[in-house]
Parts: C-alpha cells; sequence; structure tokens
C-alpha cells in the first residue's frame, strides 16, 4: 500500500512518501540530520536512494536536513520553486546538487507526476517564481495533492493565508482526506474557507515539542475542533 509518514524531526516539515511499487519520495528534510534517524526507522537498512527530494521552500526548518541527506543517500532527482534565497545552508544545497549531477526539476507551473499507482498533482506556484524575491517565502511553498486510489492528501508546506485565497481563486482541485496543515498549524495558516474547501477527514500538524513559537497555535486547533476534524500532532505522538 502507499505509506505516508510525518517525521518526528522537532520543529519542522519531513514527510516521507513511499509508493506501493517501491519508489521513495521525500517532502522537506526538516531542521538539522535528525532526519536520518527517522529515515532509518521507517525505511529498510538496505535502502539508500531516494528517488525525489522535494524543498517546498527554502526556510532553514524545511532545508537543513536535506544537506546530510545528499552525504548519505543516493537521490534521484531534486524538486524546487527556485525562488531566491541567500541562506548558507540553501546555497550548499544547490552547489551540492550540481557537483553530484542531480536532475533539478524547478516548478514552472501546475503538473503532475507520477510513481506507480501514486500520483503527485503539484498545485502551487502556477507560475514560475524562478529567481524572484519574496517578501514572505512561506508564500512560496509547494503544494501539492498526493493520490493513491480513493485516497488523497494535501501537502501545504508552510503556506499562510495568502497563498491559500491564491489556491482558492484559481479553482483548483484541493479537496483531500488527510491535510498537512501548514506552517506548522499557526495562526496564519488553514483559514476557515480554506479548510472547509479541502473537506478533511483528519489533520496533521507537524511542530516541535514546546517550541518558542507556540506552534500550533490555540486558535487553529479551537477552528478545527470547531469545524468537527480530528487532530494529529508530531509534538504529541512522534512520527504519524
Amino acid at each position: 500500500e502507499f505509506q505516508v509518514s510525518i517525521l518526528d524531526i522537532g520543529q519542522g516539515d519531513a514527510i516521507l512518501l513511499e509508493a506501493p511499487t517501491g519508489q521513495v519520495i521525500l517532502v522537506d528534510g526538516g531542521p538539522d540530520k535528525s532526519v536520518l534517524r527517522r529515515l532509518g526507522e521507517e525505511l529498510p537498512f538496505w535502502e539508500r536512494r531516494i528517488d525525489l527530494l522535494v524543498l517546498t521552500h527554502p526556510h532553514e526548518d524545511h532545508l537543513a536536513g536535506f544537506n546530510s541527506i545528499l552525504d548519505r543517500y543516493m537521490v534521484g532527482g531534486v524538486m524546487i520553486t527556485g525562488v531566491e534565497a541567500k541562506s548558507q545552508a540553501y546555497q550548499h544545497f544547490l552547489e551540492t546538487i550540481k557537483q553530484k549531477q542531480i536532475p533539478l526539476l524547478v516548478v514552472q507551473k501546475s503538473f503532475k507526476i507520477t510513481f506507480g499507482q501514486v500520483r503527485l498533482e503539484i498545485i502551487y506556484p502556477q507560475t514560475s517564481m524562478s529567481g524572484k524575491r519574496i517578501a514572505n517565502l512561506n508564500n512560496s511553498s509547494i503544494v501539492m495533492r498526493a493520490v493513491y486510489k480513493e485516497f488523497e492528501m494535501l501537502l501545504t508546506g508552510d503556506a499562510e493565508e495568502i497563498e491559500e485565497k491564491a489556491l482558492l481563486a484559481s479553482g483548483v482541485d484541493i479537496t483531500a482526506d488527510v491535510l498537512k496543515a501548514g506552517h506548522h498549524g499557526s495562526e496564519t495558516s488553514s483559514s476557515e474557507d480554506f479548510i472547509k474547501a479541502i473537506n478533511p477527514k483528519l489533520v496533521v500538524i507537524s511542530s516541535g515539542l514546546g517550541n518558542s513559537y507556540g506552534h500550533p497555535s490555540p486558535r487553529t486547533l479551537k477552528r478545527l475542533e470547531r469545524l468537527g476534524i480530528p487532530i494529529r500532532r508530531t509534538d504529541q505522538e512522534g512520527s504519524i
């Protein structure tokens, strides 16, 4: 079957997708090399290949672990938006990809990619952001639907309400059984209109125990509870 693991990597995101046909996709890499330990818990010890790394946006808590992964795993390809960011970790990431001659896919528009029976629908960004300066990098996040048979999951990176409104206005299909909440459940994400349009049966929040940002926001939690949507959290359960 199709397995999705929201990894317990502290305050950040790292979501592992394993297709029934054996392909491995990692969406974001967390804030440090702790992602290696979590991958070791989820993957067979002989598995040393990741078919696709997806960096939703170049913030450290989604990016830093990728540099350790590139040292330890064979990587088939990398997907980014190409948005401008000057961080040392991001520049090292891009340099390593180039040195290792890993195929680089820069999102220019909405498209679909398949791994056997698993389909990834890249639904944001819908136009090129390559080389652009974005005031709030959260709102440059790649958003995708992972679809397997009748199951659908929406992965939103750190998308905040501005990006949520853009998705709603575009008319693209965002319905999903499971939502990985944007921006670790912050109050700037998971707006009521967006949640209602997704109509999820479950929301999963990736955040670190006792983090200094106060994620997830009590306001967001109350909104989800009011809508009657069950919530699971990595800060309470570990990997999900």
